[in-house]
């Protein structure tokens, strides 16, 4: 949401870095609607039973992304109103 898609048009390619965190045979990567959507219903679920959510992020850029994400969710009244702190 905060960056360009990455270029992967390239004329020759010298070097290639590959990060592999989740580079297992088996590793399966849902979409990123059905992760939002349970991310989603994980905070509404926990807000209605009157709990807390917190988030640990691991870098800056993320936490503004996943802030972005929750704010949309919550302008379309899909994501209960709640304060972020």
């Amino acid at each position: 949401m905060l960056l360009e898609p990455a270029v992967a048009n390239f004329p020759r390619v010298e070097t290639l870095i590959v990060e592999s965190t989740y580079g297992a045979s088996d590793d399966q990567m849902p979409s990123r609607v059905d992760v939002e959507n349970h991310f989603v219903s994980v905070i509404n679920s926990t807000l209605e039973k009157g709990g807390k959510v917190l988030i640990p992020v691991p870098a800056v850029g993320r936490a503004q992304e996943i802030m972005l994400v929750l704010d949309g969710y919550m302008r379309q009244r899909l994501l209960k109103e709640a304060p972020f702190t």
